[in-house]
């Protein structure tokens, strides 16, 4: 039994597809086609059910695929140490996020100076929706996850942390009469419409998940991943949109840019949990290089010294 044997099995079990899995690890169908034949044969039994366009693991092919899995396991954690051995302080950062990861948020703030202290790291960020991440991360084709929800189906063998919570709140036009006041109560705005940043999964589920704790589910006269125009529309008072106040705050005061962004106001929301918390999750018992673990030790203090702050 050949270890790229092994390979083109799991590959082909992940994709129930010979085509693509034949794509995937760039060789000819026939080939692969072949190699998983003579597996077959070697083991005296047959691995797939087979039908006109697909494949399905059987009983026998899900049992050796339990043990494939820990063995290319172990031999991809070796390759890493020795690849992490021979990089010294050299490596790569790969993170999967499921909202944008600009600023103003803590983590540009650390990425940037992770970055630029260390000129032997690449850092590579790719954005998706959480249920995406949690396979990736057991294929080790990334090594950690930024969230704003918990992973749903999470097993034991992925660790998730909670790095920071934001306050949320809303920004409402200068002339409607919460403008004049500190702060307001989710069930309040159960009449309001609301114009809503979809440009990532966690900002336009927030939304949802916010006012169903509250017990209405929003009304949404707009939502769309152009932040000027959801800040315009919010100034002439066709809608209100949740926000942290640093976000407000950074865009708003610190950086006035449009003449329409006088007539904003943040109003502080009183429901505690009206918060935005940012996780991280990874795989808890994989061997991590050195590199990953400046990076998260780093991400955790500096989250830790946003919260003080």
């Amino acid at each position: 039994m050949e270890l790229s044997q092994l390979r083109y099995f799991q590959t082909v079990s992940r994709l129930e597809h010979f085509t693509r899995a034949a794509e995937e690890l760039h060789i000819s169908q026939p080939s692969l086609s072949k190699s998983i034949a003579n597996l077959e044969d070697e083991l005296g039994v047959q691995l797939f059910d087979r039908d006109n366009r697909n494949v399905h693991l059987n009983g026998y092919g899900k049992a050796l695929l339990r043990h494939v899995d820990k063995v290319m396991f172990e031999l991809d954690e070796a390759m890493t140490e020795l690849k992490d051995m021979r990089a010294g302080t050299g490596g790569s950062i790969r993170i999967a996020s499921s909202f944008f990861l600009d600023a103003p948020t803590g983590f540009s703030d650390y990425s940037r100076e992770f970055f630029f202290a260390n000129p032997g790291v690449s850092l590579h960020v790719y954005y998706m929706d959480a249920g995406s991440m949690l396979p990736l991360l057991r294929e080790r084709r990334i090594d950690f996850a930024m969230l704003t929800g918990a992973i749903r189906d999470m097993d034991v063998d992925v660790a998730c942390e909670e790095l920071y919570s934001y306050r949320m709140g809303i920004v409402v036009s200068g002339d409607d009469p919460l403008a004049r006041r500190q702060s307001v109560r989710l069930a309040e705005l159960r009449d309001y419409s609301f114009v809503c940043n979809n440009s990532s999964p966690d900002q336009h589920d927030t939304i949802y998940d916010i006012c169903g704790r509250a017990g209405f589910r929003p009304k949404i006269r707009m939502e769309c991943d152009d932040a000027d125009l959801i800040g315009e529309a919010v100034s002439r008072g066709l809608g209100i949109t949740f926000v942290t106040k640093r976000r407000f705050r950074e865009n708003n005061v610190d950086d006035p840019g449009r003449p329409w962004r006088s007539n904003t106001a943040f109003v502080a929301v009183e429901d505690e949990f009206c918060v935005r918390t940012v996780r991280v999750a990874y795989l808890r018992d994989a061997y991590r290089t050195a590199c990953e673990q400046s990076f998260l030790a780093g991400l955790r203090a500096h989250f830790a010294r946003e919260q003080t702050a």
